[in-house]
């Protein structure tokens, strides 16, 4: 069946031409590599490469003499590689010590994405930029964890409260220097169904190495279906280096696409991992199995997944009728979560003032700037979603 609207649709959850011919220079086969990399040079390769390439010139790196690759270039790459090193061995070291922190505590740690990649999938700390260390630990010591990190003077950016442990999956935090962290004490943001399986990823990790510190990492399998449902998902700036992420755990690691598909239908990210995983296979010919994604293809899909679906990938931009839509869509969304409170103070959130009236003015001005701001609309969902079936959870 033809997921292509899936990813088409994705807008800004997706690299552009540019980008993709750059991955492609990077990931590929020498002669494929060398022929994209003379494309991106042709179209996009001039003084001024655009800024939203930069993060993906430094893979060019170990290869750039087989591209062919000019000495301004080279150093313009080299440079950019360099920067990547320096800053990824700096939050590394930080990372080393609150790690022993952790340990002397005795609390597992699961470490996740950016460093883990770099460390253990790409082998190379300067072709991949690291925003931030990510680490799960249980939910039960989420807490101890938070007091540690708090005294080490780690500061958090969004508000503690008494109920964060049951609302959130997670907590960012940045210190004096501003290297950032994300504590995580749930890998998916359905709660409901990690509590109900406290065991489902810790049971599968590896214990290894991270920066000499003993902790553990998602296996192979757990680590693509999160960066699949975590890199798939509009923001600004788009996070676009999953493909990259993605690309090399299929290259460097056996997958066990059996529990994919589990974790898919437990979670209900069947059509976030289904429109990843196909974007890979069509775009950068990702060994995935035809079978596998034929039985993503097969079955039903919750109303809630289509609407969550919806809001994490699509814009709520073009005419009215399809902004409105898109707000519905969320709306719809929260109701059926029972978050409806939720949803107002976020929609509210910008416009709120002292003053009632000038929060209902600044409200009214946005809505007539919504209605009235011109754009194309994007291209419209299918509405036969190919169904996917209902499994048991893992």
């Amino acid at each position: 069946m033809a997921w292509s609207w899936k990813y088409r649709s994705l807008h800004d959850c997706r690299p552009t031409p540019e980008q993709e011919r750059l991955l492609k220079a990077a990931l590929s086969p020498i002669e494929t590599a060398r022929t994209q990399y003379q494309e991106w040079d042709r179209s996009w390769g001039g003084d001024q490469v655009q800024l939203r390439s930069f993060k993906f010139l430094p893979f060019l790196y170990p290869r750039a003499a087989e591209l062919g690759i000019s000495e301004n270039r080279r150093a313009q790459i080299e440079e950019l590689y360099r920067g990547n090193q320096l800053r990824n061995l700096q939050l590394l070291n930080t990372v080393s010590a609150i790690l022993e922190e952790i340990n002397a505590a005795g609390i597992p740690v699961i470490a996740l994405k950016g460093l883990v990649l770099t460390e253990h999938y790409y082998q190379d700390r300067g072709l991949r930029f690291v925003e931030d260390f990510d680490f799960m630990v249980p939910v039960t010591q989420a807490e101890r964890i938070l007091g540690i990190l708090l005294a080490r003077g780690w500061q958090p950016a969004q508000e503690l409260s008494p109920e964060m442990l049951c609302k959130r999956t997670g907590l960012s935090l940045q210190n004096a220097t501003g290297q950032k962290i994300d504590l995580h004490w749930h890998l998916v943001n359905r709660v409901g169904l990690v509590q109900q399986s406290p065991h489902l990823f810790w049971g599968q990790s590896v214990q290894t190495t991270v920066g000499g510190v003993t902790c553990r990492i998602l296996s192979p399998t757990d680590h693509l279906f999160h960066i699949a449902i975590n890199g798939l998902r509009r923001g600004s700036p788009p996070r676009l280096v999953w493909v990259a992420d993605a690309l090399i755990i299929l290259q460097k690691q056996p997958i066990d696409w059996n529990r994919l598909l589990l974790l898919a239908a437990h979670f209900e990210r069947t059509l976030l991992l289904a429109a990843a995983l196909n974007y890979l296979r069509d775009n950068f010919d990702a060994s995935i199995p035809q079978q596998f994604l034929s039985e993503l293809g097969e079955g039903s899909v919750s109303s809630e997944e289509r609407l969550s679906f919806l809001i994490w990938v699509r814009e709520g931009r073009g005419g009215i009728l399809s902004r409105l839509r898109f707000y519905y869509v969320r709306f719809e969304y929260k109701r059926q979560t029972g978050d409806l409170a939720g949803y107002f103070s976020k929609l509210l959130r910008p416009y709120r003032s002292p003053s009632i009236w000038r929060t209902f003015f600044n409200v009214a001005r946005k809505t007539l700037s919504i209605c009235f701001r011109s754009g194309g609309a994007p291209e419209a969902a299918s509405r036969n979603a190919v169904p996917l079936p209902e499994q048991s959870p893992v």
